[in-house]
């Protein structure tokens, strides 16, 4: 895919978001070294109007997984198993605010907790730290409520910062038009200084999609590896006192450019890591990830995935932008969790093999629930999907009821320890 064809792809995953905040022996020993491939589990059959789509995509797993495995040193590393909190999103924006906001918070964590889960990333996206957006005291105070409620459970958590989301994606509305590359670098400077002020983030990711960041905010010029890379050097350079947490910055595996962005971020001393964003699983996700890997690795900088997922997406359309809607629905049907196990164990295996300290898969309702297909789903909208699959998500959350995918999630846990 190209570079710009590519770009919808983090706001397709970010549709995740929204999910779940509306409302076998030989299994488990393969989990236990991470080097399993799809399992079956108890998941539907594959509707014959995806047979394609999913033949398409478990060809890229596959290739993946050969790529992991030809480039694997026999290295056997521990990495922190962790998730999105998806409760704690800063795209919720006001409803963040409302009473019994950190409820959800506090359930998602125990839920997590009781799988073996020790880490949670979230975004905390600028603005709503800034002295000059609205309610940015009770956002902050939100905050730093789930950081007590993450540290009181003995877990660590990856702070994320970058640019709100606009409707309908998120509840914030953002008039980017009079920022510049010199104001955002002072803006984005003193968002991740108040961070780390106020919320203490065991690790803070100044970013990982330049091309998202480029198209929200109109600022062209950020996607470029330079320019980039001296974005993240100045913020790093200028923060009056980083405590003990680690900064990091990198970039979305799917670029063309990628390893150009890592090369020049690797290149910055006082940058503490590399991060890699992983959407969705195609020949330039696949290509990439060894670079970036072998890159890190010269510039001693261990690396962390902060985000990733399989989107469900023709791994050769030229602009998927046409099909992010009906990625988010598919997304849903449990017919897909075979090789949603398989994206977790490329992952696992990735984090394990290499200089990884922390492996994230976003979409974590998928470890609660799906919906099982019917032809009438395919008429209904995303949102629509959504009436019916978030009940069950809070639901078994709260029973701690597992899919085959959070089962799955658990086991490769479990072989790390």
């Amino acid at each position: 895919m190209k570079t710009r064809d590519v770009s919808i792809l983090v706001f397709a995953a970010v549709f995740f978001v929204l999910a779940g905040l509306l409302t076998n022996s030989e299994a488990a020993s393969a989990a236990m070294t991470g080097d399993t491939a799809a399992t079956a589990s108890t998941t539907e059959p594959v509707p014959a109007e995806y047979q394609q789509l999913y033949n398409d995509i478990k060809l890229e797993e596959d290739k993946l997984r050969a790529s992991l495995t030809q480039s694997g040193q026999n290295k056997h590393g521990n990495p922190t198993y962790a998730t999105e909190l998806l409760a704690a999103n800063s795209n919720i924006g006001p409803g963040l605010l409302r009473p019994g906001a950190i409820d959800g918070v506090e359930r998602q964590l125990d839920a997590l907790q009781k799988m073996g889960i020790t880490g949670v990333t979230f975004p905390i996206h600028y603005p709503i730290f800034m002295p000059d957006f609205p309610n940015a005291s009770q956002y902050i105070n939100f905050y730093q409520q789930v950081a007590e409620e993450i540290r009181k459970r003995g877990m660590k958590f990856f702070v994320e910062t970058a640019v709100t989301f606009p409707p309908p994606i998120s509840d914030i509305t953002v008039d980017y038009s009079g920022l510049t590359l010199d104001s955002w670098k002072l803006d984005h400077l003193q968002m991740a200084q108040t961070i780390i002020d106020y919320v203490h983030p065991d690790y803070l990711n100044l970013g990982s999609e330049p091309d998202t960041d480029a198209a929200l905010t109109g600022l062209k010029s950020i996607d470029d590896p330079k320019n980039w890379a001296d974005i993240q050097q100045y913020v790093v350079q200028h923060l009056t006192n980083k405590g003990t947490t680690m900064v990091v910055a990198g970039v979305g595996t799917w670029l063309n450019k990628a390893p150009q962005f890592i090369q020049l971020l690797a290149a910055i001393p006082e940058l503490d890591g590399i991060d890699i964003h992983i959407y969705p699983v195609n020949d330039t996700v696949i290509a990439n990830v060894p670079l970036i890997v072998n890159l890190a690795g010269k510039a001693n900088k261990p690396l962390s995935i902060t985000e990733g997922w399989l989107l469900k997406v023709d791994p050769g359309v030229t602009n998927p932008t046409s099909e992010a809607d009906d990625s988010r629905k598919e997304d849903c049907f449990s017919f897909w969790e075979p090789l949603d196990e398989e994206f977790l164990s490329n992952m696992v295996r990735l984090a394990r093999t290499d200089n990884f300290y922390w492996v994230s898969p976003f979409r974590s309702t998928a470890f609660f629930a799906y919906l099982d297909w019917t032809p009438q789903y395919d008429s209904e909208t995303y949102n629509q999907l959504l009436e019916a699959l978030d009940p069950l998500v809070s639901q078994n959350m709260t029973s701690g009821q597992l899919t085959p995918t959070g089962l799955y999630y658990e086991q490769l846990i479990k072989g790390g320890q």
